[in-house]
C-alpha cells in the first residue's frame, strides 16, 4: 500500500515537500504557499550553482558541491564489449560539524 506523503521506515518519517513547508511556515511566520515558493527557489539555486560546480556553503548546515567526471570507456570483462559512458556532474552534501553535533545528540 503506497503511503500519499511520506514513506515510514523504522518509525522514522522522511519528509516531504508539504511537510516540510508547513513546519518552515510555521517556524517563519508565514503562509505555507510562501514557504513552498521559498523552499523551491533555494533547490533551484542550489542546483543552478552545483550545475556551474560552484561551491554552496550554508553555515550551520553544510556544503553542496559537484565534480565533473569526464567520460570513460568500459570493457566488459566477459563480452569484451566496450561501452561509451558520457560525462556526468556529480553532486555531494557534506554536513557542518555544528549539524552533525545536533544529529548525533
Amino acid at each position: 500500500r503506497a503511503l500519499p506523503y511520506a514513506i515510514h521506515c523504522f518509525k522514522k518519517t522522511i519528509m516531504d515537500t508539504r511537510n516540510i513547508s508547513h513546519r518552515f511556515a510555521e517556524k517563519a511566520g508565514i503562509q505555507p504557499k510562501e514557504a513552498i515558493r521559498m523552499i523551491e527557489a533555494i533547490g533551484a539555486t542550489i542546483a543552478e550553482a552545483c550545475g556551474n560546480l560552484d561551491i554552496v556553503a550554508i553555515p550551520g548546515f553544510g556544503n553542496f558541491s559537484a565534480q565533473k567526471k569526464d567520460e570513460c570507456i568500459v570493457e566488459d570483462p566477459d563480452t569484451k564489449k566496450r561501452t561509451l559512458y558520457p560525462p556526468v556532474i556529480v553532486s555531494e552534501f557534506r554536513a557542518s560539524v555544528i549539524l552533525r553535533n545536533r544529529l548525533s545528540k
